[in-house]
């Protein structure tokens, strides 16, 4: 196990020895929760645009506006800033070097980060700081957001990886009840099923098996109502979670909900494509097929590795769903992956897709594909047909074609044997 201070220490060393501040970028997409970078984010940004949630936009910390906002955002789920005016980008611990008057480059502003805003996590790591925190935390226990316990990691092999922070139980009866509800209104509307076919072609059995819905309407609900803290906005105003209108992707483990995301029906201009429903686990990944599946293929979306699933379970198949390309394995994720026969990397034909395969960010401790996992072969999309799997559907290609032409015959002829035995009566995992 590695602790948080020897974590904070071997970075400072390396940073202090000239290796590229890129030794620093990540650690707070890797130790911090979704609602804890974003709410950092909001403190140490100035004019913060509250119209969307983990998008972030704000006048830009890298240089003076000659007219503040609109060219910097931040994006709390991938932990990464950029100016569109400037052209400069970083991450969480970049902007706190900025906002506090560090150069991005220097070790202290790594460390000073960690001893003001994640003291709890200091203390629990072995740390000295007494300093109380300025990130937001669950009113009761002192736990920060989103964890509903000790943050721990598992050691498996030259990779340590870490538990499931889980949500509240207050957020998972209210977010379960949500998606139960988004299920009814899809499972009801042939039109609505129709539909997700035509455009990612994901079947309405398929839908209603993992739980795939539609939310009608846009709502927003309290926060304190789902076990977050209470806080106010810039008006001054409580903030809410956000639900807007579109197919609601949810993830399950077992009958326990860890985290959803909506499809934007309508997204506004600077709007992302999906929003996480506030709350959730920040490092879980989406797992879909049998325990003992001998291959797994490791896609970004939840669409597209529900989609994979669908296509491929019958060929003794499984599917993950990282939500982000950083995102590392959770420790029973890992555990799947590593006792397979085969892991088919098919992360986006993007540079964030290659670097998490092939270990281009500069980062030592981050997990790599090709470096931390064996029997791993990367196999995007062929950009011919586009970057993600679900451009698969409508492409002229069945995802078993596509996938069959990675594999050696041997496992050719297994999986299709699977497929004649079992068919489709596979149970999801």
């Amino acid at each position: 196990m590695i602790s948080l201070v020897f974590y904070i220490n071997l970075k400072c060393l390396q940073v202090s020895q000239g290796i590229s501040r890129g030794g620093l970028m990540g650690a707070a997409l890797e130790r911090l929760s979704l609602y804890e970078r974003e709410s950092i984010a909001r403190q140490l940004l100035e004019g913060c645009d509250d119209r969307n949630e983990t998008k972030i936009g704000a006048h830009c910390p890298f240089h003076k506006e000659s007219t503040p906002g609109g060219a910097f955002w931040y994006n709390a789920e991938e932990d990464l800033g950029y100016c569109y005016g400037c052209q400069q980008h970083g991450d969480l611990i970049d902007i706190y070097a900025i906002a506090r008057g560090y150069a991005t480059d220097d070790p202290e502003a790594f460390r000073a980060f960690w001893a003001e805003y994640a003291p709890e996590k200091l203390r629990r790591a072995g740390g000295k700081s007494e300093k109380s925190p300025v990130g937001a935390s669950r009113p009761g226990d002192g736990t920060p957001c989103g964890m509903s316990g000790r943050e721990e990691v598992q050691e498996i092999g030259s990779w340590n990886a870490q538990s499931i922070i889980m949500p509240s139980e207050t957020w998972r009866e209210h977010a379960t009840k949500f998606i139960m509800e988004s299920v009814g209104v899809l499972q009801g509307d042939e039109s609505l099923k129709k539909e997700l076919y035509r455009r990612w072609g994901i079947r309405g059995d398929t839908a209603g098996r993992l739980r795939i819905g539609w939310n009608p309407q846009e709502e927003f609900r309290a926060q304190k109502g789902w076990g977050l803290p209470d806080e106010l906005n810039s008006k001054g105003r409580p903030r809410c979670i956000h639900l807007p209108v579109g197919f609601v992707f949810p993830v399950f483990r077992g009958d326990k909900l860890l985290r959803a995301k909506i499809r934007l029906e309508n997204p506004g201009e600077g709007d992302p494509r999906y929003k996480a429903i506030k709350g959730g686990s920040p490092n879980c990944y989406g797992v879909w097929g049998a325990a003992d599946a001998r291959i797994w293929v490791v896609v970004e979306t939840e669409r597209d590795g529900m989609l994979l699933w669908q296509e491929l379970a019958q060929y003794g198949v499984g599917a993950m769903a990282v939500g982000t390309a950083r995102l590392a394995p959770d420790a029973p994720a890992f555990t799947l992956l590593a006792g397979a026969e085969l892991v088919i990397n098919a992360l986006d034909g993007d540079v964030a897709g290659a670097c998490a395969a092939q270990g281009h960010w500069g980062d030592n401790a981050r997990f790599v594909w090709e470096r931390d996992m064996k029997g791993v072969i990367r196999w995007p999309i062929p950009s011919s047909i586009g970057k993600d799997a679900g451009n698969i559907w409508g492409s002229g290609i069945s995802a078993w074609e596509w996938l069959s032409s990675a594999l050696p015959d041997a496992m050719v002829n297994l999986c299709e044997e699977h497929a004649r035995h079992v068919a489709n009566d596979v149970e999801q995992f």
